[in-house]
């Protein structure tokens, strides 16, 4: 068996320390992930983030931009719904639907609870709950 340097141990448990509380942010969306987030999990962040270290794109963004992005999430998820309920169960695309839905929901879920707790959430989106409907798939575990 191969013996692991104890600076590699190290290094080992300080990027096992970083993607735990990195994937904590990805519970608030896209817009609650810092550059650093993004290249802990390999994955390429805005160019504001990167000129903006240690931010979040909700911190940065204009109220504008914030709700254009959120009007489109909820868009994104009433296509979602209407392409599942309209194809049928026997549809070949149906399982990416059912996981554009509840990537749709998470994400305005979090994106929405973030924003408020940082005192960015536009009015418009104040009183909004993502709720489910019969014809939502379940998230599979």
């Amino acid at each position: 068996m191969e013996q692991v340097p104890d600076n590699q141990k190290e290094s080992n448990d300080v990027n096992a320390v970083r993607r735990v509380e990195a994937s904590k942010h990805w519970q608030n969306g896209h817009l609650g992930v810092t550059a650093e987030d993004h290249l802990t999990f390999g994955s390429s962040p805005d160019i504001e983030l990167m000129r903006n270290p240690g931010k979040t794109l909700g911190e940065l963004w204009s109220m504008k931009k914030i709700l254009e992005k959120l009007n489109g999430l909820v868009a994104f998820l009433e296509k979602a719904r209407r392409e599942y309920d309209g194809k049928g169960q026997n549809h070949p695309d149906m399982h990416w639907m059912r996981d554009d839905i509840v990537y749709a929901k998470k994400e305005l879920m979090g994106t929405i609870s973030y924003l408020k707790s940082i005192e960015k959430l536009p009015k418009k989106f104040e009183n909004f709950e993502v709720k489910d409907q019969e014809s939502d798939p379940e998230e599979k575990r």
